[in-house]
């Protein structure tokens, strides 16, 4: 008999497998939230060990199960199944004490910083992932509690200080000049926006032009956590719990064109949702005519505008 296969795996709703501000532990509970540190780190390809490419994006994955009553049995069916298609070493599953709410199990999984790159070519394994969710009865949309964070790092605005600056000034003027729009296209329930406000200041254009990206407090109550801004990075809040793969990747595909649009919009084209969803692939059009036009956040004549510039990607 193979050594060891009589004792059965454990994994804690605790159990850190990965890393937190750059230390692999295991078995203790960290406060939810923790800023990624994806300034420096790069994708390994975990085959050839070829360093290829910054890792700029990581996400807080906020879960509620119902069937599963034990917080032991839930992090094996998350670590065990769900995560299985992955490097064991991408997730990490902690507490989080705003979620247990009226679920019998509930966990925070947060990954690794990943690149773009990455996380496009492992569509297949997080499609697994959202489909073995469902069989389990594990669901992020039922009672509004749960949300997507994504951390996104400095690096991905550009390759110096004052393009990163520049871009992210316009990142936060335009997801809080249009918030009610955003709410949607980055699927939103729009009752559950306590932890996610509109930051009023900052859909002031002059505003943003100017305020000091250095003297941001850690803000948990933001629709954008910019408190991490002088580690590296920053916090998007604003996402909400995704009901399934095709919504989890129009999603990312959303935050990915508007990373894009950033680096080359003028201040002026900010105001206009045509201009700043120009070139979107088919993914971000999807979500725009559906969820956003059925919100009312954008109008036929804009999508038909949009409509012609649409560039078709083959992704899963």
């Amino acid at each position: 008999m193979r050594n060891g296969a009589n004792v059965a795996r454990e994994h804690t709703i605790a159990e850190v497998n990965g890393y937190h501000h750059g230390r692999h532990q295991k078995y203790y509970i960290y406060a939810s939230d923790r800023p990624l540190e994806c300034t420096d780190k790069y994708y390994t390809n975990f085959i050839t060990g070829e360093i290829v490419e910054k890792a700029l994006y990581g996400i807080e994955w906020e879960t509620q199960a119902w069937g599963i009553c034990n917080q032991t049995i839930y992090a094996n069916v998350l670590r065990d199944i769900l995560f299985q298609p992955f490097h064991n070493e991408l997730w990490k599953i902690e507490d989080d004490c705003s979620l247990r709410h009226n679920a019998d199990a509930w966990a925070e999984n947060i990954t690794q910083p990943m690149t773009k790159a990455y996380i496009r070519n492992h569509y297949r394994d997080f499609r697994y992932m959202w489909e073995k969710a469902d069989a389990f009865g594990i669901d992020c949309t039922r009672t509004g509690d749960c949300g997507m964070h994504v951390h996104i790092s400095n690096y991905a605005f550009g390759r110096s200080k004052k393009t990163q600056d520049l871009a992210i000034r316009k990142f936060v003027y335009i997801i809080n000049h249009h918030y009610d729009f955003f709410l949607y296209a980055l699927h939103r329930n729009p009752d559950a926006r306590g932890y996610c406000p509109k930051m009023w200041s900052f859909d002031d254009m002059e505003y943003c032009k100017a305020f000091d990206l250095s003297d941001m407090y850690d803000d948990h109550h933001a629709c954008i956590n910019i408190g991490h801004y002088d580690e590296g990075n920053i916090e998007l809040r604003l996402v909400g719990g995704q009901k399934d793969f095709p919504c989890f990747r129009n999603t990312l595909e959303t935050i990915f064109h508007i990373m894009e649009s950033v680096k080359t919009i003028s201040w002026t084209d900010c105001n206009d949702i045509v201009k700043i969803f120009s070139g979107c692939n088919q993914y971000v059009y999807n979500r725009l005519k559906t969820y956003v036009k059925d919100a009312n956040q954008i109008t036929d004549a804009q999508l038909n505008q949009i409509s012609s510039t649409v560039i078709r990607e083959q992704l899963l």
